[in-house]
């Protein structure tokens, strides 16, 4: 596997700071950033991938129930993840790699499909990832993005 130093326009406070290298395919937005910098990897985008939806399903009850026993700190990386995880189920819905962050307001609101108001939502969610309702926002987020990734690719096949 390639080490690559974070691209600059994929630096978030929340995902990445200046100076980190991703070097596994695990490592949050690993095949998008591989595209920008026009490394040979797979395009998951192209089959427009459910993994992202599967591992939210996954950790969605672990977070649940640390937000039960109130340890915000302890939830906080895996609402990272799971943040993560829905900004590439988006794009990945839509065909196309997430092409970072800057604009990124512009990016999401120019995708044919996406759950409503998901630009102010999600900028909610990102905000205050450790907050109860941040977490039950991105379920809503997830649920809502995969039936319309369902509906979608139905309406293709016809």
């Amino acid at each position: 596997m390639k080490s690559i130093m974070v691209p600059q326009s994929f630096i978030h406070p929340l995902f990445y700071q200046e100076g980190d290298v991703v070097s596994s395919k695990s490592d949050l937005f690993y095949y998008d950033m591989m595209a920008l910098l026009n490394e040979r990897e797979e395009r998951p985008w192209e089959r427009g991938s459910e993994t992202p939806f599967k591992v939210f399903q996954n950790e969605k009850e672990e977070m649940r129930d640390l937000f039960r026993q109130r340890k915000k700190e302890d939830v906080k990386e895996l609402m990272k993840s799971s943040i993560g995880q829905f900004i590439t189920f988006l794009f990945w819905m839509n065909h196309s790699p997430i092409p970072g962050f800057q604009n990124f307001s512009d990016h999401v609101a120019s995708l044919k499909i996406k759950p409503f108001n998901v630009t102010e939502r999600l900028f909610f969610i990102m905000q205050k990832p450790n907050q109860y309702v941040s977490y039950m926002q991105l379920d809503e987020l997830f649920t809502e993005a995969n039936k319309q990734a369902k509906v979608n690719a139905i309406i293709k096949r016809k």
